[in-house]
């Protein structure tokens, strides 16, 4: 009540709402929009720096992206279009709904691949509920920002987590952690060797020191 106290009342006009604005005090759905917008794009902006500027190809990126912004087709995305799936439940671990978080997150099979990812590149394992967070705040511990930026890592898990996904669902693959974990090794590597100028280093030296 003390904040309300403070506030001086005039006797002699009635209350109006006030558009708070640096350049006018008219209120238009058009301008409140804008500002809307460039909020959210600056935050966006902060959010994905050096996202783009990572070794992956654009194919990769792209992937990645629509994973950050939950517009994959998941089995809860699809429903949620309208379009009928027989099951909700995640085509890898078959234990929950098959969101964009949990197929990249808390599946018990992504998390074992993340797991092992983290263990290789000498990081202590986290445990993100949200793909955004997960995938925006993964680094290699020890090593600068410059070379965070090369190591298109989570990418390339991301890439390989839904690639054999849909072998699970078209094709009725078998699905092996450590056979994913092993082809984002493979995947990360090749991108690095023809995308970093000197990359000397074969892919014994890269599994051993992913940080050559």
């Amino acid at each position: 009540m003390h904040i309300l106290g403070d506030q001086m009342g005039r006797a002699d006009k009635e209350d109006t709402w006030v558009w708070k604005d640096r350049e006018t005090t008219m209120f238009t759905v058009k301008l409140a929009y804008s500002i809307l917008r460039d909020v959210c794009q600056g935050e966006k902006r902060e959010m994905y720096i050096g996202f783009w500027r990572l070794k992956a190809q654009p194919s990769a990126h792209l992937l990645a992206w629509r994973v950050l912004e939950d517009k994959i087709a998941t089995k809860a995305n699809l429903v949620r279009r309208g379009i009928g799936v027989i099951t909700n439940i995640c085509s890898m671990c078959g234990e929950e709904e098959e969101t964009t978080s949990h197929l990249f997150c808390t599946c018990r099979i992504a998390w074992l691949v993340w797991a092992k990812c983290h263990e290789w590149v000498g990081m202590a394992s986290m445990s993100h509920r949200n793909s955004k967070n997960h995938l925006l705040i993964f680094r290699m511990s020890g090593v600068t920002e410059s070379v965070n930026q090369v190591w298109g890592v989570r990418i390339v898990v991301v890439g390989e987590l839904w690639k054999h996904r849909n072998r699970k669902v078209f094709r009725s693959g078998k699905i092996d952690p450590i056979e994913i974990f092993a082809m984002s090794q493979v995947k990360a590597w090749s991108w690095v060797v023809c995308k970093v100028r000197d990359a000397c280093f074969s892919f014994s030296d890269w599994c051993l020191e992913p940080m050559v």
